[in-house]
This record gives structure tokens, sequence and C-alpha cells, in this order.
């Protein structure tokens, strides 16, 4: 089955193929006559090689049609070729991706064309004409055709943006789902490892009451014991649902005065350095959540690993920052903290909002301190990669789009104003003088003619017969006017041979008047 689709496929390119040979020729098998029947041949075979050719290596095949129509006519306007060389010069703009080798094709098939005119001999002004066909039949398309690949890029970034952006969703929604349980094991430490650390506490305080008997003692000794395991199977719960710490948006309502108090109301020995009911606004919620956690976390690990030790808690505002520092004197039964996921989560807590937050022994006591600023850095807006090249591809679109339309009134703007300077050029260099002209004798030698004579020839022929010309004799043409709109003007002829004036001659553009000799 796939042998038979590879065929079937093979012969719908080859139709396709024959069916765009055939329109490219139309134009030369329309106009006939077929004789001689060589060149003809010639022009059908050229365009059935760039046919076969065009698909796979479109610079050849431009190239192939651009040689064949120079040889028909040094100005390239000629009927064979004036559907090919459009349709090739759009193919290597809509095919080629390195278009800088395709403006150095272009190039070479200007100069290539400019030394067939100069070789050839014919009218100056073709090599106007050549250059025209060159801008409007080859330059023009490939613009068009370089327009159309890069808005056919543009669809297709547009297309792969979007397919990119479905699977951003899809690990933005994933990423969400890690922050929550992330969020969610951050308030089981904070929150229920904060108030299972008072429970111990309060447990034991309850457990050296004087008073209590046995068997209540040693109740409250297993709720103790239990309440300190609980915290522990917590710490490790939390490490599994822990994926990165990230800030909390909402802060609670509790003050820093209000959590201390709290813990002290507990059994916790701890002194407060601060205003106690005067909240830290205007400081930004965000960082008043994270002070909030700083302390937080500083307490219950100094009930759970100094128990008994007196805690000091220092908060110390300014219009720039909050300064918070938690101390608690190193005792012989405390112990570090466990696995320091606490302190590793206020740490990056801090470092998101963009703090600092040092934790350590200083001076026989273990200090937390943390540095809020008031001012939360910004995040960067990265562009995604996807997003820079769809921006690169509309601005070439764009870009293409500006050329496809200047580069041809600009180039156009240049022949014309090109073509009249070299008009005016020649006309006023390739007149004679009538007093010169009528100086001129019969037998005169040519050199002492040639001083007399304009540095270039008119190359515009009379419409009508001229006179016949002597056999063996080479004869030039100037103007006898630099008047452009004169009507009837007439032309000087003179032939030379053997190094001598042998006629001189009026002719005129409309018709014939021959004077007498002289």
């Amino acid at each position: 089955m796939s042998g038979i689709e590879s065929t079937r496929k093979w012969w719908i390119r080859v139709l396709m193929a024959f069916g765009l040979w055939l329109l490219l020729i139309l134009p030369s098998v329309s106009v006939g006559p077929y004789a001689p029947w060589l060149p003809f041949v010639a022009e059908l075979s050229i365009i059935a090689v760039a046919t076969a050719l065009y698909q796979r290596v479109p610079l050849v095949a431009l190239f192939v049609v651009a040689i064949g129509a120079m040889v028909d006519d040094p100005s390239m306007l000629t009927e064979a070729y004036i559907f090919a060389l459009p349709f090739f010069g759009y193919s290597v703009g809509r095919r080629m991706e390195n278009q800088r080798q395709a403006m150095y094709a272009l190039l070479a098939i200007l100069v290539a064309g400019s030394v067939v005119n100069v070789l050839v001999p014919g009218d100056p002004y073709e090599w106007f004409v050549m250059v025209a066909v060159l801008v409007f039949a080859v330059v023009f398309p490939w613009l068009l055709g370089r327009y159309r690949r890069h808005y056919d890029e543009l669809v297709a970034s547009g297309w792969q943006r979007a397919e990119q952006l479905e699977i951003a969703q899809d690990a933005i929604a994933a990423q969400e789902r890690l922050r929550e349980r992330s969020r969610i094991a951050q308030d089981m430490h904070d929150s229920l490892g904060h108030d299972l650390a008072l429970i111990t506490l309060r447990a034991g305080a309850l457990e050296v009451t004087p008073g209590l008997d046995s068997a209540h003692r040693a109740a409250v000794k297993e709720l103790r014991i239990s309440a300190g395991a609980a915290t522990e199977r917590l710490q490790d719960i939390i490490g599994v649902l822990r994926e990165e710490p990230t800030a909390p948006l909402q802060p609670r309502d509790e003050s820093i005065a209000q959590l201390v108090a709290r813990a002290a109301d507990s059994g916790l020995p701890v002194h407060f350095d601060g205003a106690p009911a005067k909240p830290l606004t205007p400081v930004p919620d965000a960082i008043r959540w994270a002070a909030h956690r700083v302390a937080q976390e500083a307490l219950t690990n100094a009930a759970k690993h100094a128990p008994g030790a007196q805690v000091q808690v220092k908060v110390r505002e300014s219009p720039a920052q909050t300064v918070l520092t938690i101390t608690n004197p190193i005792t012989d039964s405390a112990k570090a903290p466990g696995g320091q996921r606490g302190l590793a989560g206020l740490a990056e807590r801090v470092r998101l909002v963009g703090g600092t937050l040092d934790a350590g022994i200083s001076e026989g006591a273990f200090v937390v301190k943390a540095r809020l600023p008031h001012q939360i850095p910004a995040q960067e807006d990265k562009a995604l990669d996807s997003v820079r090249h769809l921006a690169s591809v509309r601005r070439r679109v764009r870009q293409g789009l500006i050329t496809a339309i200047a580069v041809p009134i600009a180039l156009g703007a240049f022949l014309v104003i090109g073509y009249f300077g070299f008009f005016f050029w020649g006309t006023w260099n390739s007149t004679l003088e009538a007093s010169d002209y009528s100086k001129m004798r019969v037998g005169q030698s040519e050199s002492s003619v040639r001083s007399s004579l304009p540095i270039r020839q008119y190359w515009e022929r009379p419409p009508v017969d001229e006179p016949a010309k002597p056999e063996g004799a080479r004869c030039e043409y100037y103007r006898s006017t630099r008047n452009l709109f004169v009507d009837n003007m007439p032309i000087y002829r003179l032939c030379f041979k053997d190094k001598q004036l042998l006629t001189k001659n009026v002719v005129f553009e409309d018709k014939e008047a021959e004077r007498p000799q002289e």
C-alpha cells in the first residue's frame, strides 16, 4: 500500500509540474510563428528544466531562465519568458531561507546582463530596459515571495505560541498545586507546631505542680511525651508535603505583641521589647506576616529546645525597615533545633520579601535576627523565548511588506531619473553644430573631421529608409539640434572609408530628404 501511495504522489507531482510548464510556455506558443524552430525548442526546454528544478534549487531555476532571456534579447524584454521570470523570482523569495544568497544572485544577473549589453552592439538604452525588467519582473516578485515566507512563519509561530501557552498553563496549574501543598505544610508547621509546643510546655508545668497525685502526674507526663512525639511526626509530614516555602498573601490579624502574650500565658518565660498594642502599620502586609512567622518559629524553637530559659523578643521599626530579634540563652538542657526545616523556611520567606535572616549562637545565646525592608522588590518580568521570536517574526513581516513596496518604487524612480539623465546627456553630447557640419568636405581626412565631432553618436536611427550606404563604408549619425521637442529634426549622416570622409547626408526622422553632396 505504501508503494502504491508513493507512486500516486509521484504522478501527482509530475502532472502538476507539467501543468505549470504549459502555463509558463503559453506566451511562446501563442505568439508564433515557430520558425526558426531551434530557438523555439530551446525556449521550451529552458523553461522545462527550470520547472523541474525550482522546488529543490529555486535559485538555479531562476538563473537558467534569466540566461535564456538574455540570450533571446539583451534587454530581457522577451515574450517567451514573460511568465517564467516573475514566477521563478517569486519562488526564490518564497522557498529560500538564506535571502542573502538570493541578493547576490540577483546582483550577478544584473552584472551578467550589463556585460551582455556591452558586448552586443545595439541601443544603449536597452540597458535601462534590462534593469527595468529585472526590477519589475524579478526583484518585485522576489520581494513578494519573501513577504509571503515571513507571513507564513508568523502564522506558524502564532500556532506554536498557542501550543506553548497551553503547555505553560498546564505547568502553571501543576506548580500552583505544589505551592498550595507547600503553603499547607508551612501553615501546619507554623500553627500546629507552635500550638503543640505550647501544649508540651503547659504539660511540663502541670507535671511539676505540687499536690498532684502520682496517677495524674503520670498521665500528665504521658501527655507531655505524646505532644512532643506529635511535634516530631509533624516535622516529618511537613518534609513530605513541602516543595519549597512561599510567602502567603494574606496576613493574620494577630500582632507580635499578642503572639508573645499568648506564649507567656502558656508558661513560656518571655519578655517583649516593643510597642505591645501597636500594629505594624503602615508596614506592607507581606512584611507583617513574615515578621509574625519569624517570631512564631523562634518562640516555638525556644519552647522545644530550651525549656525554662528566658526568651527576649525585640522589635525595632523605622521608616525603611523592621528589625526583629529573638534571643534565648543556651542552657544545659538546650539542644540545637532538629532538622532546622523551620529556620530554612523562614530564611526563604524573608528572602521573598527582600529581607535577610540570621540564626545562630552568639555570646552564649541562640539569636534569630530578621531584617525586613518595607519596600518589597518587584518581580522580574522575563519574556519567554517564544514571545520574543513571535515579535521578531512580526517585525520581519512588517519590514518585508515595506520593502516589497518601497524597493520597487525606489528602483523605478532611480531608473526613470537615470534614463532621462542619460537621455539628456546623450542628446547634449551627440549634437553636431550646423557650422561645423557645413565646413566638412567630402574627401577630407577622418582625423580632421573627428576633431569637430561630438563625443558620441545619435543612436536613434530614422524610422524611414535612408540613402544607401556606400560599399565598405562606416556611417555615423549625429543630431543637428539640442532641442528635444523639434519636429522633423534633421540628422547628419557621415560615412567614412579608408580614413576619409566619403559622403555626408542629411536625413529626417519622419521622411527622407537628401541634400546634394558638397
